[in-house]
């Protein structure tokens, strides 16, 4: 058996320790200093784990700061789309009839100065206004591509630098926008044909349409109650067309309501 008393580990652990390795001492030293080159890596473990703690500290700072940099700049953007779609607002002729009560943010539209009697009031700044917001409807939504593209270029005049910044998200607003603004323009249409359609129905000698008055002339000889509802449905769609004509006539140019059928 070899003689361990010359092993030189135990001569270094004597150096170190100023006492004799207990027996088997070569195997125990090595236990002992596995466990100070673990306690060791535990102490670099710990600096680590503090160390990231504090750089992920430092890292969910940067993110809340480019969070806030991020909402002002599409809060700026929203300022900007409100500013465009107003203008719009106005090519389109909605503010001419637009009512919005105070106290309640009820919104109606009064078309007493744009229709009466079926008819156009005459040269009112709200029948022009009707009439040259129809035409710029219709022009502008044919190519929504395009039409989209014009709303970009005038948001960029106002905020530039958000614009560059947020453009993809910009996009999806504006589409938004553009849609949320057609149909506001559809239904200020819808109600400006209900009102035509109402003057008709209550005055039917000023109807000079074949295919409504061979309706009434049914409705008046017709004693079947279902085929009296069949016949006031078909009388209710001719007399819509009939207004959307007008409306047609009126404007010189297609309803926007209308192409939507």
């Amino acid at each position: 058996m070899a003689d361990k008393s010359n092993d030189p580990r135990l001569a270094a652990w004597k150096k170190l320790f100023g006492k004799c390795a207990p027996k088997d001492g070569v195997d125990e030293m090595n236990a002992i200093l596995l466990q100070i080159v673990l306690a060791v890596m535990l102490i670099f473990m710990i600096a680590f784990f503090l160390f990231m703690g504090k750089v992920d500290g430092e890292i969910s700072q940067i993110d809340e700061l480019h969070q806030k940099m991020e909402q002002a700049d599409r809060n700026e953007l929203l300022h900007a789309v409100d500013q465009v779609t107003q203008q719009y607002r106005i090519r389109y002729g909605l503010t001419e009839f637009l009512h919005i009560d105070p106290a309640t943010g009820e919104k109606t539209f009064d078309f007493s100065d744009v229709i009466a009697r079926g008819k156009t009031v005459g040269a009112t700044p709200e029948a022009h206004a009707f009439q040259l917001g129809a035409q710029n409807a219709f022009a502008d939504y044919r190519d929504l591509t395009q039409y989209e593209a014009q709303w970009i270029a005038e948001i960029r005049k106002i905020a530039p630098d958000a614009a560059d910044k947020n453009s993809a998200w910009l996009h999806g607003v504006v589409r938004e926008r553009i849609a949320s603004l057609k149909l506001e323009v559809i239904e200020v249409q819808q109600l400006a044909a209900a009102a035509i359609q109402q003057h008709l129905a209550l005055h039917p000698g000023e109807v000079h349409d074949a295919q409504i008055s061979a309706l009434l002339a049914q409705l008046e000889n017709d004693p079947d109650p279902g085929s009296r509802k069949v016949k006031m449905a078909e009388l209710g769609r001719q007399l819509k067309k009939l207004a959307y004509r007008r409306l047609t006539e009126i404007c010189q140019t297609p309803m926007l309501a209308e192409e939507e059928k």
